[in-house]
């Protein structure tokens, strides 16, 4: 786990290398395509995982798909390092490790002046990734657990929902790209925290179609805010301070509404990362008081997300390139 840690080193890179590389007019479709790809290919993986587990068993089965994982990562890797190149030129000074202390207390001591230089739109947006975050670590781990012991769906009715969630967002993610390209983000985030606002529904569901069709319209939701999000994020950020920026607040590629995940990878930064500690942690606290106290939480943290957007979020002129 250590190690695996190393690897948030790559998340703003990899964010800025990916904003950098798609034109201004096509940053919406360019990141809905890379993350309805992705997404395609893991839908099948927990099946697949399963059936190694169950053919396996569990301590040899985690083994292979250890082995497996590796040898994904080796060539994910290998891609990278023959096809990734800069997209902007190398700085003048080197990072080596004779200058690598004060690279590190540069970057350190830098960031005061770099949110203090975010301009309002950014705070803005930033504000709204952060709450967004907060409620996922409310109320994520919960959906599953108030499905089963409130609701009474079992766990297969439970895995079919998200399956079908799953499908239908990476189905919708595409066009939804091709369409906050054409008609601006700003209007598309604030239809999806709508959408998201009628979270506490779920607190009225009893039976497997009503949990089948918030689920599916909070699916819905995400697939258009993810890449709205990340390419108004790209289209304000100057291509020399992306790299900083989405070290600080992500990729803006947070899963409104997530009900398992969405609260890690090159969507978190720095900024995001202790509220989402914190609202973790209080969420269990919060359940345990009263089950439905997480999901009111989303409520009230998805119409305040709602409010700043209508207020200072805003589509620029002129995109950055």
């Amino acid at each position: 786990m250590l190690i695996r840690g190393f690897a948030v080193f790559h998340f703003p890179a990899s964010s800025a290398l990916v904003a950098d590389s798609l034109p201004a007019g096509n940053r919406g479709r360019g990141m809905a395509t890379m993350t309805a790809l992705t997404g395609g290919l893991a839908l099948f993986a927990p099946f697949v995982a399963g059936v190694a587990i169950d053919a396996w068993g569990v301590e040899e089965g985690m083994r292979i798909l250890y082995w497996v994982m590796g040898a994904a990562y080796a060539v994910g890797a290998t891609i990278n390092l023959i096809f990734i190149r800069e997209t902007r030129k190398p700085p003048a000074e080197a990072i080596s490790a004779a200058n690598l202390g004060q690279t590190l207390r540069r970057s350190y001591t830098g960031i005061p002046a770099l949110l203090r230089g975010f301009p309002r739109s950014l705070r803005a947006v930033s504000v709204v990734i952060i709450l967004c975050f907060i409620a996922n670590g409310l109320a994520s781990p919960f959906w599953v657990v108030y499905a089963k012991t409130h609701i009474g769906l079992t766990a297969s009715q439970w895995g079919l929902i998200l399956l079908v969630e799953f499908g239908l967002r990476n189905l919708t993610t595409v066009p939804a790209g091709f369409l906050t390209d054409r008609f601006g983000r700003t209007r598309f985030i604030v239809a999806a925290l709508l959408v998201t606002a009628a979270t506490p529904l779920y607190l009225l569901a009893g039976s497997f179609g009503f949990v089948l069709a918030i689920r599916c319209a909070i699916g819905v939701a995400a697939a258009f805010f993810s890449p709205a999000m990340g390419a108004l994020l790209a289209d304000i950020v100057p291509s020399a301070i992306r790299g900083r920026v989405m070290a600080a607040i992500g990729r803006g590629s947070v899963s409104v509404g997530s009900s398992s995940g969405g609260t890690g990878g090159p969507g978190t930064g720095f900024l995001t990362t202790l509220p989402l500690m914190v609202a973790a942690l209080f969420g269990g606290v919060l359940y345990a008081w009263s089950p439905a106290i997480p999901f009111l939480c989303v409520f009230g943290l998805t119409v305040v997300a709602l409010g700043v957007s209508v207020a200072f979020v805003r589509d620029p002129k002129m995109a950055e390139e």
